[in-house]
């Protein structure tokens, strides 16, 4: 079965806000020269919206599935790993970082938060 209309604009809400929030930490921390600031502080905040996205569908992610929730980290990790190239090859650039990592960052959350959600509702459903 797919999503219930309330569970689309609950997912929809969580999703923009977390890619909101993503590009803020993105194009922040392009501006430290902290290492790996941005990639700890996005795996972060894509776990709890995958936590959160579990709930709109009354999954107790303590309980979920190992699958699904391995194949979120899987695509965190990767998605931190590609931004993290592209912000070493134009991070050195002042502000091109900022503004690559502010467009990079919402798009892997994005993408990644819509796979978890449609995860969960083909599971529960």
């Amino acid at each position: 079965m797919g999503m219930t209309s309330t569970q689309r604009e609950k997912c929809a809400s969580i999703i923009s806000k977390a890619s909101a929030t993503g590009r803020l930490i993105a194009g922040t921390t392009a501006l430290t020269s902290i290492p790996l600031a941005a990639t700890l502080s996005l795996m972060a905040l894509e776990f709890q919206m995958v936590r959160n996205l579990g709930k709109v569908f009354d999954i107790d992610m303590s309980e979920a599935n190992v699958k699904g929730v391995m194949g979120a980290i899987g695509a965190a990790i990767i998605g931190n790993g590609i931004y993290e190239v592209g912000m070493g090859i134009v991070g050195s650039i002042p502000l091109i970082g900022a503004l690559v990592g502010g467009l990079t960052a919402p798009f892997v959350i994005t993408n990644l938060g819509w796979r978890a959600a449609n995860h969960f509702a083909k599971n529960t459903n």
